[in-house]
């Protein structure tokens, strides 16, 4: 079988550097298409003699870098991730849709600000090539299975979530994840918030039309927190570890007569161990209906967060 070419636009963190090839995670972009059986990564773009350095020092990888985005593209490569800094995501994404790569990945957020979503959200939806934002937790195979499953939990009754590095950049991982489990956000409202560079922290309320919820998002931390608790009619779903771990408590007859319990019932581990090469595996896999989906869900949260963004921080 004939190998799709990869290519990455920007060699940080996340492209390159959040693991190793000899490590048993696989959450780069970089190692994702080396273990995926369907990519070749070919070609890269980034500007910094340092960083291009470091990944040939770690990865030891024959790859081309380009001196522009546009000699990147000009190669034609089949699969696309936008890995750079998130002010550049706008232009690039521009550049793609152009391009012959079939398939885009882009890390969240998506674009900088509410102007540039609503500029190119009508080209990406209108897009016959199959474009997602790595909002990871969308795409591992047993989250999705579990959701599929969330009629039997009965009613949702109400959520509690934290996570670290302001509602925009990490935040939106967790909204996400409430849309996924629960139902589609129709509001945010602050309780106690702080604006800093672009993005907000703080207490929040969330409403839908199941029920109603509470996140908040910290700032300043020394360590990642991300967790969510959703209560249902007949069972608890506690998502721990940033998501890594996954515990189900379903309703029991308790040992005091007239009363329910929850009890563990099911514990789920090592969930996000290879989330990167889950989302390209679902990129590659999903068709263009359930990828197109999966786009206007996510581009309605990033549109609700910024209306609420700008109105709070003006």
């Amino acid at each position: 079988m004939k190998k799709l070419k990869a290519a990455i636009v920007g060699m940080g963190n996340i492209a390159a550097f959040i693991d190793t090839p000899k490590n048993a995670i696989t959450a780069s972009h970089t190692k994702a298409y080396k273990e995926c059986k369907k990519t070749l990564l070919c070609d890269a773009y980034e500007p910094d003699e340092k960083q291009r350095h470091a990944f040939e020092k770690r990865w030891g990888e024959e790859i081309v870098f380009h001196p522009s985005i546009e000699s990147l593209l000009a190669q034609k490569p089949n699969v696309l991730s936008i890995t750079s800094p998130t002010p550049y995501h706008y232009e690039t994404l521009k550049k793609a849709l152009k391009s012959d790569a079939g398939y885009i990945l882009c890390e969240k957020p998506l674009v900088a600000t509410l102007q540039e979503l609503e500029a190119i959200e009508t080209a990406l939806l209108d897009s016959s090539k199959r474009i997602l934002i790595n909002i990871i937790r969308e795409y591992n195979p047993l989250y999705r299975q579990i959701a599929k499953e969330r009629e039997s939990f009965g009613k949702p009754l109400g959520f509690y979530g934290v996570c670290t590095k302001g509602l925009l950049h990490n935040g939106i991982h967790l909204l996400a994840l409430i849309e996924q489990f629960v139902d589609s956000i129709d509001s945010i409202k602050a309780c106690n918030t702080h604006c800093a560079e672009n993005d907000i922290t703080g207490s929040f309320l969330l409403l839908n039309s199941s029920c109603s919820g509470e996140v908040h998002v910290f700032d300043m931390m020394d360590y990642s927190e991300f967790e969510l608790t959703v209560w249902f009619e007949k069972a608890k779903l506690h998502f721990q570890n940033g998501g890594d771990e996954l515990l189900v408590f379903t309703k029991k007859t308790s040992e005091f007569e007239g009363y329910n319990k929850l009890q563990l019932t099911k514990r789920y581990s090592g969930l996000l161990q290879h989330y990167a090469l889950d989302s390209l595996r679902f990129l590659l896999d999903s068709d263009l209906q359930t990828s197109k989906a999966i786009l206007k869900k996510h581009l309605a949260l990033h549109k609700k967060i910024f209306e609420f963004i700008n109105k709070e921080c003006g």
